[in-house]
Formats: structure tokens, C-alpha cells, sequence
């Protein structure tokens, strides 16, 4: 069951989205701090948004909907905005008074009541039922309980897991590049299964994360080589690539002074002097640079559009990918991805990418993103089911008797009350059950 502050969280995240952030929940901040041990809570919701060519703009929300004291959260968040270098904090809760508003304000954050929430939706034409992407809690709930309870004993898989979750947002943007690119590589050899089962829709899940975080990847390196040429860029993925924890420029300063060391030690016992030739301690960058590099340069060549990969990614692979629901024209322009040629394109060049060196099936694929056909997003559900579905949700999402209701659309429609993805892929009659204002008010009370 999913708590008030769970239910909060998301909706916060989901205003994000609309507001152009591409967003994400729940980041554990312990492996921070590691190894020391750190009483802390997660980060409840981030948002970016990239400015490409120069610039990242990061936002961090904490989210309370309870009894929390918020004087006391307003100077944790801006504690927490400086240590990570956050350009904008937003404290967020159900109830906040004006001291605290102004407060928050005298010290560079924002604050959100839940009444200002509510505005905001009203000004987005956000629906109360409506959780597109990856914005919903009964979602990521699931695919919690599916890795505690399918991955307990695959410590591979489940510290890839814990890494794209959490880890990811605060690890240096090559080392986790490289690092997202070996967990392909472990989802690929791990996932055998023909048929699907919750294993293989987590597969699925962690594919579809792991193109997202490769693109969020991507972007920072564009917004790294700007100015440079293409010679340079390469030259200098190249080597960042084959850097490791110790930096390319130590190792070679190194290998300079153990050379060093080695003449001296020839003169010294043989009178012999002369050049020798540094010993390699450089690593080779990985065999999947060079397309590392090609795709760099086809997103430097659209700027605009390669900044919105990310939200329109977690659009695309959520309804298309999992909810097996349509995506068409009027959705993507709802969300201001005008040029979903490109886009289409841009995301279908980074999972061929993904295809070629990391072993993945073509049918693998296909059942994330349709890179053969981009029509296939637009038909492979009839738009009818869609309809349907948002027609079901309003009027279930609506009243506080949501059997009632759900009865009442199944004698109507003479189908199954609603069809939801149980997870990624299964379909169960049932919906996610969103408490309304009134309910909340009287938990409060």
C-alpha cells in the first residue's frame, strides 16, 4: 500500500515534468556519503533541464506531506542545494504559512502548498487520473517489490538496480557512462527468457532506464565539448573513456616517473644512458568509444532537440514500451516535442547503438521501441483503447466510491472495468487508487 507521501512525492515530480523538467524520485544520498554512515533521508524528487549546448539546470524538491516541521526542512534543503550544487530548491508540503513561504524565500527557495499544487495543475490542464511516463507510484512500487523478490540472490543485477536508482545522479559523468554500459552488458547475458514473465518485464524496465541515463550521459558531454572541434571532441572522449578511478594525466605522469627511475638506476650500475620509452600504464578506452563518439556528434548536430530526449524517452518507453498504449502526434505535442522526427530518430540511433555492442535481440528491442517502423507507436493499440482508458480513469478518479464507479463504466462499456499494466506488460482489472482531498483531509484531521 502507498502511503500519502508517496502518492505526494509523485505528484510533484509529475508537476516537474510538465513544467519541462525530466524527473526522478526517491534518490538514496547514503552511498554518498560513503563509507561513512549517515543518518539521511532520500532526495524526493530531482528534475533537469538541459539547455544544450552549456548548460544543465538542476532543481531538488523535498517533499513532506505530513507533521514534518518545515523551518527545519527549509534549512536542510538549502544545506543540501549547496552540497550538491543545485541551481534551484523547492521545499514542498500540504500546508505551509506565510512565514515559512517568505523564509524559504529570503534564503534563494521556492515553497509549494499544496494549494499552489493544485493552481499550477489547473493552469497545465493536468487531470488527476493522468500519470503519463514513468510518473506513477503503483509503477515503481512494482518494480521495487519485483527486484526484492526476483533478484534477491543476483547481486549482479540487483546492484545495477541500486545504481541507476540512486547512485547514478551524483557519480562523475564518464565513470558512470561506462558503468550504465557493463549493466547492459549484465541485463543482456541475464535475460534468456522467451516468454514474459515479471523477470523479463523488469528486463525491459532496466533497458528502457538504462537508454535514458545513457542519453542523460550523452547530453553532459555535449555540454563539455562545446567550442570544441571534431578532432578535439574525439581526442578527448577517447581519453576521459579510458580513465578510470586514477585520471588519464596521472597515470601518464607516472609512467613518466618510473622511467625516470629506470635510466637512473642504468646509469648508476651500468654507466648506460639514453631514451627509453615510457611504460604504458594507460588503460584502453572500451570497445564501444567509437560509437560513443559518432553519437555525441549526431546530437551535437541538433542541439535544440537532442535537450528533449530525455522527457520524450520516458514518455515514448512508458506508454509505448510498458502500458502497450499509443503515442501519437497530439500526446508528444501536449508535452512540446514538435519535432518527433528527430527525436524518433536520435533515440533510434542511441538503442542501435545499445543493440550493436551490448547483445541484445532484435525482438528485445522491438518490445521497447519499434526502430524498424516509428508507426507502429501510434497503431500497435487502437487510439480507442486510449480514449477508453482516460474516460474510465476521470470517472473512477472522481468519485470517493471507486467500485462504484469502476461497476458502473464495466455495465456501460460491457468490458472489463479497466485495462493496467500489472507491472510492465500483464493486464488486471484494477487501478491505482489515488486518495482524494477530502479523504486526505479527514486522515489528517
Amino acid at each position: 500500500m502507498i502511503d500519502n507521501g508517496k502518492w505526494f512525492e509523485h505528484r510533484v515530480q509529475r508537476l516537474f515534468f510538465y513544467e519541462g523538467f525530466f524527473t526522478r524520485t526517491s534518490i538514496d544520498l547514503k552511498p554518498y556519503f560513503y563509507p561513512d554512515r549517515v543518518d539521511i533521508t532520500d532526495l524526493d524528487v530531482l528534475g533537469l533541464s538541459f539547455s544544450i549546448p552549456t548548460k544543465v539546470i538542476s532543481i531538488i524538491a523535498d517533499c513532506k506531506f505530513g507533521n514534518a516541521k518545515a523551518p527545519e526542512r527549509v534549512l536542510w534543503l538549502r544545506g543540501l542545494c549547496e552540497y550538491l550544487q543545485a541551481d534551484h530548491g523547492i521545499i514542498a508540503k500540504r500546508k505551509l504559512t506565510t512565514r515559512v513561504k517568505e523564509f524559504a524565500r529570503s534564503i534563494g527557495l521556492q515553497a509549494l502548498d499544496e494549494a499552489r499544487i493544485v493552481d499550477r495543475e489547473r493552469e497545465l490542464g493536468i487531470k488527476s487520473y493522468e500519470w503519463y511516463g514513468s510518473h506513477n507510484p503503483e509503477k515503481s512500487e512494482w518494480i521495487q517489490q519485483i527486484i526484492r523478490k526476483e533478484f534477491s540472490r543476483d547481486d549482479k543485477l540487483k546492484r545495477f538496480y541500486n545504481y541507476i536508482v540512486s547512485e547514478f545522479w551524483y557519480d562523475d559523468n564518464y565513470i558512470r557512462l561506462k558503468k550504465i554500459c557493463n549493466g547492459l552488458k549484465i541485463i543482456s547475458e541475464y535475460w534468456v527468457e522467451k516468454v514474459v514473465t515479471p523477470r523479463v518485464q523488469v528486463y525491459r524496465w532496466m533497458l528502457a532506464e538504462s537508454l535514458i541515463l545513457l542519453t542523460i550521459c550523452l547530453l553532459y558531454i555535449m555540454r563539455d565539448i562545446h567550442g570544441l572541434l571534431e578532432e578535439d571532441v574525439e581526442t578527448l572522449i577517447r581519453i576521459k573513456m579510458a580513465s578510470g578511478i586514477a585520471k588519464y594525466e596521472e597515470l601518464e605522469r607516472i609512467g613518466r616517473y618510473v622511467t625516470d627511475y629506470i635510466q637512473t638506476i642504468m646509469v648508476e650500475t651500468q654507466g648506460v644512458s639514453g631514451i627509453l620509452k615510457a611504460p604504458s600504464f594507460m588503460p584502453e578506452a572500451p570497445e564501444y568509444t567509437p560509437g560513443i563518439i559518432e553519437l555525441v556528434m549526431r546530437l551535437r548536430a541538433h542541439p535544440y532537440v537532442s535537450s528533449q530526449l530525455p522527457r520524450y524517452q520516458d514518455l515514448l518507453l512508458h506508454e509505448f514500451g510498458f502500458k502497450s498504449l499509443p503515442v501519437d502526434q497530439s500526446l508528444m505535442n501536449r508535452f512540446g516535442f514538435t519535432d518527433q522526427v528527430t527525436l524518433f530518430k536520435l533515440t533510434s540511433n542511441i538503442i542501435r547503438f545499445i543493440q550493436k555492442y551490448f547483445g541484445f535481440t532484435f525482438e528485445q528491442i522491438e518490445k521497447i521501441l519499434p526502430i524498424t517502423n516509428s508507426e507502429k507507436m501510434s497503431t500497435y493499440a487502437s487510439p480507442d483503447k486510449r480514449k477508453s482508458i482516460d474516460i474510465m480513469n476521470e470517472t473512477a478518479f472522481s468519485s470517493t466510491d471507486l467500485q462504484s464507479k469502476l461497476n458502473n463504466v464495466e455495465r456501460m462499456s460491457n468490458q472489463p472495468a479497466i485495462e493496467l499494466d500489472n507491472g510492465l506488460g500483464e493486464s488486471v482489472k484494477e487501478i491505482p487508487k489515488v486518495p482524494n482531498e477530502d479523504q486526505k483531509s479527514e486522515n489528517e484531521q
